[in-house]
C-alpha cells in the first residue's frame, strides 16, 4: 500500500481495531510488512489455516515481535482488512471519477466482479471476521459510501439527466 491510497486514517483505524500504537518509523515498518504479509497470504489461503508463526516467517520477524504489535491473529486480519479497503478504495473510485459516464457501471461491476474472483479466499475470511466483529467491515463500508458520493457527482453533473428526478438521500 502506498502512501495516499486512502480516504481515511489509517493509523486512527488501525488503533479503533486493537493494533498497538507504532512510535517509532521501524516499528510502523515492521507492522506494515506484517499486514501486506498477511494480506499476501489471506488471498491465497483461508486466514483460519494460517499460522501466526507462518505470517512472521514471510515478514522475517519473530512472533515476540508480531505480539508487541498485534494481540492477536484476528486483530491482525482487521488491520489486513482496512489495509485491503485502502487500496481498493481510491482505484474504485478513480473509476468512477474518470471513465465516461456510460462506461462507469459496466466497467465497475465488472471490476469488483474481477476482483473478488481473484480474492474469493480473502473475501471469505473478511466476511467470517465481520460476522463475528461487524465494525471490522467499516473500511468496506466507507469505500462504498465514497463510491456512492463519487457517481451522484457524476450524474448530477450529466448535462443529459433529467436532475428533478435524482434523489441524493436514496443514494446516500
Amino acid at each position: 500500500m502506498a502512501d495516499g491510497e486512502a480516504t481515511f486514517d489509517i493509523e486512527e483505524n488501525l488503533t479503533k481495531v486493537g493494533v498497538i500504537p507504532t512510535l517509532q518509523a521501524r516499528s510502523r515498518t515492521l507492522r506494515n510488512r506484517l499486514i501486506q504479509e498477511a494480506l499476501r497470504i489471506a488471498r491465497k489461503v483461508p486466514f483460519d489455516d494460517v499460522s501466526i508463526h507462518e505470517i512472521c516467517a514471510a515478514a522475517g520477524c519473530s512472533t515476540g515481535a508480531f505480539y508487541s504489535r498485534f494481540p492477536d491473529k484476528i486483530t491482525l486480519f482487521k488491520a489486513v482488512m482496512i489495509f485491503a479497503a485502502a487500496e481498493s478504495g481510491p482505484m474504485l473510485e478513480s473509476m468512477v471519477r474518470s471513465l465516461p459516464f456510460e462506461e462507469i457501471l459496466p466497467k465497475l461491476m465488472a471490476k469488483q466482479v474481477e476482483r473478488f474472483q481473484k480474492q474469493e479466499t480473502f473475501f471469505r475470511s473478511a466476511f467470517k471476521v465481520s460476522l463475528d466483529s461487524p465494525e471490522a467491515w467499516e473500511p468496506f463500508r466507507r469505500n462504498a459510501n465514497s463510491l456512492a458520493k463519487a457517481y451522484l457527482e457524476r450524474v448530477q453533473s450529466h448535462p443529459d439527466i433529467d436532475q428533478e428526478r435524482v434523489k441524493p438521500d436514496r443514494v446516500l
